[in-house]
This record gives C-alpha cells, sequence and structure tokens, in this order.
C-alpha cells in the first residue's frame, strides 16, 4: 500500500499482511476516511479495508483481509447488465454470465464449489455452440 501527501513526488509505503501479490486491484476512499481495496485476477478475491494512518503510522499486523462474498454486476451504459457472478468467500460459485450490449448472452460460466466450472458459448440465437469443462485453470473436455 502506497499513499502520497505530495501528488506522487513521494511515497510512503507499507505491506499489507500476509498478502504476497494480489491480481488486478481498485480502491476508492470512503468519506469516514476508510480506504477499500478489491483484488480480482487471484484466488480468493479480496476486499481489504485500511486509512491513511495505518499506512503512514503503522497498526496492527494482524489484520487479515476480508473474503468478498455476494453478487457482482456491471452494467453497460445504456443499463443492458454486461457481467454478473457470485463470490462466495473470495470464490466464484453458480453462474457467472456476460451478455453483449443489446441483451444476448454471449458466455457463461457455472462454477461449482469443488472448483470445476462449465464454460459455454452462444451464438446470436442463443445455443451453446462449444462447451468446455475445467478444474481450475486445467481443461478437463471440450466439444464444439
Amino acid at each position: 500500500m502506497a499513499v502520497s501527501d505530495d501528488d506522487g513526488e513521494t511515497w510512503q509505503t507499507r505491506q499489507l499482511p500476509g498478502i504476497v501479490t494480489v491480481g488486478y486491484t481498485t480502491a476508492t476512499q470512503a468519506p469516514n476516511g476508510v480506504i477499500h481495496i478489491v483484488t480480482s485476477k487471484n484466488a480468493p478475491d479480496l476486499h481489504i479495508e485500511l486509512n491513511e494512518t495505518w499506512v503512514q503510522q503503522g497498526g496492527p499486523e494482524t489484520a487479515a483481509p476480508g473474503l468478498l462474498s455476494g453478487p457482482q454486476t456491471f452494467s453497460y451504459a445504456n443499463g443492458q447488465k454486461q457481467w454478473q457472478r457470485t463470490l462466495q468467500n473470495g470464490r466464484p460459485i453458480g453462474i457467472e454470465a456476460w451478455w453483449s450490449e443489446d441483451g444476448r448472452r454471449l458466455w457463461e460460466k457455472n462454477h461449482s464449489p469443488d472448483g470445476t466450472w462449465t464454460w459455454k458459448l452462444f451464438n446470436s440465437a442463443g445455443k451453446v455452440i462449444a462447451e468446455s469443462h475445467w478444474r481450475g485453470k486445467n481443461l478437463l473436455d471440450a466439444m464444439l
């Protein structure tokens, strides 16, 4: 974590406890001063809360990041749903899907609790045109 008080000329840094890499991140600071950091593309995805004082002056090293749980949804500018998934303790569970801007389902992944998942691709008529089965990042089988 890094904080700058002079528009990026200098930075004060502090390592997040127990975290080596975080994948993609996004952060925002709430009106109450709490900085919320959300990570993705790592397993599990994380929600980390801290404040500038923790970075600048120290604080407990025992704080653990929170694991994200619940639905996540993104929409196109026209309001049409673009992408949706649900996380349970930082891991995807159930159906994750991506839609086109005109509302057609383009693909879906069905995530099982055991770490396996099925990926389906759809044509413009909504018919499945490809299906593959995975365990983590390893392809188990595919049908085209």
